[in-house]
């Protein structure tokens, strides 16, 4: 009878191209095996088939050579590359197929790992390889297989480089090991079309048809050489005992159950340390029956594995130990003392690595834990960690969550943001692999968390997958919550002010019904978060078809979903306007045909002409596979002031190499620059070639128009300091618009627990000066199951009422701006008279400086918009400052005596400019815009203005100063004649159609008198009737301070009160136990009288220092009058 035949040799996953793809069977010479089939199983997950279990090819055996080997031939891309299951079977009956056919048999149909069906007399071999996708499945025990000639046995699951291709290496094939195969070599010497180069001694040669190949390599079997594990780790990235059999003995810390199922074993906290390489590493066992327990003391024997998934390029190796035999010498031993990172412990140095490496597994430089934070970690791979005091800075996404540990300093809203000199390398992923037990003997369930949440100390085991440090935990952590809000902008849009906001919305399919959370959470975010902003310029927005490939380029469905959505939710009924892609040309998601769209409201804003792109003659090199640029110009409707905005959506990130990689430094995928500081990256398609476009033609339109409103937002897909971001702001052509924003609140992506701004609004000159900017935070720091996108949107206001850069003046030629204006050059009055201008002052001002970064509003310029003196006046907007004379009735009147909030207000958005002042040789009337203003008056402040030396010496510093006798007309600050102009103006407003005055707010004349006491509190007064008011002070206290509500007039009952002080009330006399005492000095106005009365007012904030007493006293206030005051709710309002 002949022998059983078994699955031998194959080679799945060749370096390139995969040409030789074959599988080989070992049985007798010259035999029939025809009776036999090779079938493959499908073990990788797909998100749009039930894929699983689903038989994939199947190799009927023929007869085998005079050596006693079959083989399927060299095929090309023969056997897929990922995870799946190789049985021999006896009988076959099933049907192979694409997993997306009815045909092809599925013998796991609810894909719970446990096969359904057994289309076959028995099983008599059988392996799997797996690339450890999340959710994947191997077929290995017999209960999962079904009949078999073997009893006992168990297919063992092959992974790393063994996954891409081995040979077998036992006497007895039926262990169910996977030492006892050797990772075959990939570059596939000596086969048709495969390397010329030999591999090298410990990598199995390809042998298809004849003996296996070990090459050197320790066959099982063998004990090796006895090392420590320190010792097998080695001291470099490079393991010394790869591919040989070694033994070690050590304590158990953890084991691992599922996925690659195993152990972890560290050296005891005795051992001498003598080098810089980890004391702990994993022991893979393939099979959950070898496990010991934790706590044991074990010695095993098994074969030095630098693991590395064969996908992978830019990863580093993880070093293991796969065991051929593991035996337990004790129980219950002391595990390890877990090492501390954070206060009182470890802490890794700021740089990732500060050298070059073109692959870092091949490198045999020493580890330097205290220099390079790559190093740190590498150095306690496999080894029990507590991170103390683990504070959440990126949220939980398919079961991992970034933290740092205690003493980092976090940003206001609990994250921590990069920056180019700060990577934040204490940061550290937590991973709850289900599978993973400490000495509790429990496994840990997955939890979710969002940024600001803390995790309490995490103890777990430190490892590494897929180019990320992780801490897979060994007990439950506990989250507590820091129930961080949403942000909601303070930025509005009004009758002069447009809003617009750039939102990348994530690969949005509303009409997806699986999407509707999502939808309904955009449509609350645009009106509620963002204020329903005018216009917003949005990215990632797929075809009607979604995902499904099938030529459709239209998403108009798609949009007018979302605009329904915006508008059930209460917001406006959007118009929009973009233009369908090329299919297939976007990038993105395979089928989806994302594109960059904008939203407008047609009852604010009206697009003016029709949007276009940029680049498009660029599509097969700058713009490749990636977004055009949507440039839209829209009109403001109630000014016709018109901004340019270019709606980008630059090349992804994605492909990137891992910063805790093998290369170093590592390449950012899409930019010419490492994110070091070697190599070039001579792509085409760069983000830096399109920053150079969008740049130039940002230029084109500024030659054109040089206080053209442009702005360039959305998804650059670049921090601020790399070098594309760079190219938009050289020169000056573009500032970032979140320089306008605290620094701890510019970010718009959290990465692996890093904030980064990967989207930003850029504007012009003209765009910046009249903008102001927020990132509103409402998605990044949260959980992806919760959240909308993975962006947060920014938005910003614009004064729409056309920033002047020269006010004209009128001369007898004509008007003139007023910066072009020199000394000697004639002008017009009000009069009509010609006058020779004296001198032009200059003060350049920035309000930042003089207030330190909060200036107050009355200081800002005041703007007069078009007509709203009179018809015509102004003819355009005018700007002056705060106490500029308007020349009005025959009088002059201070510009911020007029401001009604409406048609004469203070413009908040300039914070930097130049005043301008024209001097005649004496003081008069001119005409700026068509409204009569005053020329300077030399009242002494001549100093204040830059180009002082320019004046002659009649005009010298010392000469004498002119005053208001002087003036052209008499100063009028009297209300009585201020007030009817003031009421005149905002009726005028009423006319020109400006939003209507808020409702007045709700007054009180009750002062809230009370005394502030050396404890800090508060002592309040009673109501005694005529004035008086009066408090008994405890025994043993001391007064430091009258307190009461305040008021300024000019803010409370209007600007056309000259009397800018802060009042609270009027204080006639103070008495102690019936003695007067005297009362001034801080929070004191000065003294004022009326016949023989005479009072201060105080500003809700006095000192009073009245010193302890053994002794209470009775404290009694005469007050001569107090104010109206705003109530706390108004305040609050």
């Amino acid at each position: 009878m002949p022998a059983t035949p078994q699955l031998n040799e194959f080679l799945f996953n060749q370096t390139g191209t995969d040409l030789d793809d074959f599988l080989e069977i070992k049985g007798d010479p010259d035999t029939d095996y025809s009776a036999y089939t090779v079938v493959v199983v499908e073990g990788d997950t797909n998100a749009t088939y039930s894929a699983t279990g689903k038989i994939i090819n199947a190799y009927q055996l023929g007869t085998t050579n005079a050596d006693g080997y079959w083989t399927t031939g060299f095929l090309r891309d023969g056997f897929q590359n990922g995870t799946q299951t190789v049985l021999l079977v006896k009988n076959f009956t099933g049907t192979a197929g694409a997993i997306n056919s009815a045909k092809t048999t599925d013998l796991d149909t609810n894909d719970d790992g446990v096969f359904d069906s057994a289309p076959w007399s028995s099983v008599v071999s059988a392996f799997a390889v797996s690339d450890g996708g999340t959710g994947d499945i191997t077929y290995t025990t017999v209960a999962a297989i079904g009949a078999t000639d073997n009893t006992g046995y168990v297919a063992p699951v092959l992974t790393g480089d063994k996954a891409a291709g081995a040979s077998l290496f036992a006497e007895n094939p039926y262990t169910g090991s996977a030492s006892d195969w050797i990772a075959n070599d990939l570059t596939a010497y000596g086969l048709p079309g495969g390397a010329t180069t030999a591999p090298p001694s410990g990598t199995a040669i390809n042998t298809p048809g004849g003996a296996n190949n070990s090459n050197g390599a320790s066959l099982p079997g063998a004990t090796g050489t006895t090392v420590t594990i320190q010792q097998l780790n080695g001291n470099s990235y490079t393991m010394p005992y790869n591919k040989q059999t070694v033994t070690t003995s050590s304590i158990v810390t953890a084991i691992d159950s599922t996925g690659s199922i195993g152990y972890y074993l560290q050296e005891a906290d005795s051992y001498a340390s003598s080098g810089v390489g980890s004391r702990a590493i994993f022991v893979y066992t393939g099979s959950a029956s070898k496990l010991p327990a934790v706590g044991d003391a074990v010695t095993v024997t098994g074969t030095g594995s630098a693991y590395l998934s064969a996908s992978a390029s830019d990863i580093l190796n993880l070093p293991e130990l796969n065991a051929t035999t593991t035996t337990v010498t004790s129980h219950g031993n002391a595990l390890p003392a877990a090492t501390i990172l954070g206060t009182g412990g470890l802490t890794p140095p700021s740089v990732i690595y500060s050298g070059t490496s073109d692959n870092l597994n091949t490198s045999t430089a020493s580890l330097q834990p205290s220099v390079n934070a790559l190093d740190f970690y590498r150095s306690l791979e496999g080894q029990l960690v507590t991170i103390k005091g683990a504070h959440v800075v990126g949220a939980t996404a398919s079961g991992a969550t970034w933290v740092v540990p205690d003493g980092v300093t976090l940003d206001a809203r609990g994250g921590v943001i990069e920056s180019a000199t700060n990577f934040n390398t204490p940061r550290i992923e937590v991973y709850v692999d289900t599978g993973v037990k400490g000495s509790a003997g429990t496994t840990q369930s997955v939890f979710t968390a969002q940024v600001g949440d803390t995790l309490g100390d995490v103890t777990g085991i430190l490892t590494y997958y897929n180019g990320v440090f992780e801490v897979e935990p060994v007990a439950q952590p506990t989250v507590t919550s820091a129930n961080l809000a949403q942000q909601t902008t303070t930025l509005h849009g009004d009758a002069t002010h447009m809003t617009f906001a750039d939102y990348n919305i994530e690969n949005m399919d509303a009409l997806l019904s699986s999407n509707a959370t999502r939808v309904s959470q955009l449509a609350q975010i645009v009106t509620n978060n963002l204020g329903s902003p005018d216009v917003l310029a949005l990215q990632e927005i797929q075809d009607d078809s979604g995902t499904t490939n099938d030529g459709t380029v239209t998403a108009a469905q798609n949009i007018q979903a979302i605009i329904n959505a915006i508008a059930a939710a209460g917001g406006p009924t959007y118009s929009y306007a973009e233009i369908d892609p090329a299919d297939g040309t976007q990038g993105g998601v395979a089928g989806g045909n994302i594109r960059s769209v904008f939203l407008y409201n047609t009852d604010r804003v009206s697009l003016v002409g029709n949007v276009s792109q940029i680049g498009a003659d660029q599509l097969s090199t700058t713009f490749k596979n990636t977004r055009l640029p949507l440039v839209g110009t829209f009109a403001f409707n109630a000014t016709g002031q018109q901004v340019t905005l270019v709606n980008v959506h630059n090349s992804s990130q994605a492909g990137s190499d891992e910063a805790y990689g093998s290369v170093q430094q590592p390449y950012n995928h899409g930019s010419s620059d490492p994110y070091g500081a070697t190599g070039v990256n001579t792509a085409a398609n760069t983000r830096q070639a399109q920053a150079q476009v969008i740049t130039s033609y940002v230029q084109d339109q500024l030659a054109a128009n040089p206080d053209a409103k442009i702005s360039v937002l959305g998804d650059f897909n670049d921090v601020d300091w790399s070098t594309a971001q760079q190219i938009y702001t050289s020169g000056g052509t573009l500032t970032d618009l979140n320089l306008k924003e605290d620094a701890a609140n510019r970010y718009t992506y959290v990465f692996e627990g890093n904030s980064e701004s990967l989207d930003h609004t850029l504007g012009t000159s003209a765009l910046y000066d009249a903008a102001q900017f927020e990132t509103v935070h409402t998605n990044s720091e949260y959980p992806d199951a919760t959240r909308e996108s993975d962006h947060d949107p920014s938005i910003t206001l614009l004064d729409m009422t056309c920033f002047l850069t020269g006010t004209l003046i009128a001369t007898p030629g004509g008007a003139i701006a007023v910066e072009e204006i020199v000394e000697g050059m004639d002008v017009l009055t009000a009069s009509g008279a010609t006058r020779a201008v004296r001198w032009l002052g200059r003060r350049a001002v920035d309000l930042d400086v003089l207030y330190r970064g909060r200036p107050p509003r009355e200081a800002h310029p005041v703007r007069i918009l078009a007509d709203a003196i009179g018809e015509g006046v102004p003819a355009r907007d005018l700007l002056v400052t705060p106490e500029h004379c308007l020349h009005l009735d025959g009088r002059l009147v201070p510009a911020r005596m007029l401001v009604n909030g409406r048609s004469i207000r203070h413009d908040v958005s300039l914070r930097r400019f130049e005043v301008f002042h024209v001097e005649l040789s004496s003081h008069d009337i001119l005409l700026a815009e068509g409204l009569e203003t005053e020329s300077w008056l030399d009242t002494g402040n001549r100093h204040l203005f830059g180009n002082v030396v320019s004046i002659g010496a009649p005009f010298a510093l010392d000469a004498g100063h002119a005053s208001w006798a002087d003036a052209a007309a008499p100063l009028a600050t009297d209300p009585a004649f201020v007030e009817p102009l003031w009421q005149r103006f905002d009726a005028r407003a009423d006319m020109l159609g400006l939003d209507p005055r808020p409702a007045p707010a709700l007054r009180t004349d009750d002062a809230a008198l009370a005394l502030w006491l050396d404890d800090g509190s508060r002592l309040a007064f009673g109501d005694l009737g005529d004035g008086q008011y009066g408090v008994t002070l405890p025994a043993g206290r001391a007064v430091r301070a009258l307190l009461s509500r305040s008021m300024v007039p000019a803010e409370a009952i209007g600007p056309f009160i000259d009397d800018r002080r802060r009042l609270g009330v009027a204080v006639r006399a103070i008495t102690l136990d019936g003695e007067a005492i005297g009362f001034d000095g801080r929070g004191w106005h000065g003294l004022e009288t009326a016949g023989e009365l005479s009072w201060r007012w105080m500003d809700g904030d006095a000192a009073l220092a009245i010193e302890p007493s053994a002794q209470a006293r009775r404290l009694v206030l005469v007050v001569q009058a107090v104010a109206s005051y705003a109530t706390e709710a108004a305040i609050a309002a």
